[in-house]
């Protein structure tokens, strides 16, 4: 008999963030048609690391028909997009245990992004023609087996520190599965002698 499959589809924290920072990006858009999509623009960062290579991904995958390329010196581009104060957070709260079915153990996920963004002529950075932020936020929870896979991808912020776990969830409720257990198996063995 096949197993029975979940319901609800998994979410990776790389699907979560990507979700989050894509719409965070429409707000961009908006602003790139004004400028034509004809133009090349290039991104710079204010810092360097795995949250600015995820961030040039994602854009690169959200504006693909743009000229969108990484270039410092701006030498071949009409605009420089500039961004600053790129934030991806990831943190589990907590671990949430359900009685029934019995032992259910789901990590609680928040996850948030946060970006600012500039836009100017290659030419005149000091001439701003377009800036703006946004800041975006998710919670949820998933099952605990699930993790290893929810945790998946190359960037470090994908994975955080599981919380310390309460002594209901860590004792009290394996005593109670192990106690109802072991009363089953006697009044089984009592009703069955009878």
């Amino acid at each position: 008999m096949p197993q029975e499959q979940k319901s609800v589809i998994l979410k990776t924290n790389y699907d979560v963030f990507y979700g989050l920072t894509a719409e965070g990006l429409k707000g961009l858009e908006n602003y790139l048609i004004v400028l034509g999509k004809d133009k090349v623009y290039s991104v710079n960062f204010d810092s360097s690391g795995s949250e600015s290579l995820f961030m040039y991904n994602v854009l690169r995958q959200v504006f693909g028909n743009f000229k969108i390329i990484s270039d410092k010196n701006r030498i071949i581009s009409d605009y420089t997009i500039f961004f600053s104060g790129l934030k991806l957070k990831l943190s589990y709260p907590g671990i949430v245990t359900k009685i029934f079915p019995v032992g259910s153990r789901f990590i609680e996920r928040n996850v948030s992004v946060y970006n600012a963004y500039t836009i100017y002529p290659s030419t005149n950075p000091d001439s701003v023609l377009f800036s703006g932020s946004f800041g975006k936020n998710n919670s949820d929870k998933f099952d605990i087996d699930d993790r290893e896979q929810v945790e998946s991808g190359e960037y470090d912020f994908l994975s955080s520190p599981l919380p310390a776990q309460k002594f209901w969830s860590r004792v009290m409720i394996p005593s109670l599965v192990i106690g109802l257990s072991a009363l089953t198996i006697v009044l089984f063995f009592l009703v069955r002698s009878k």
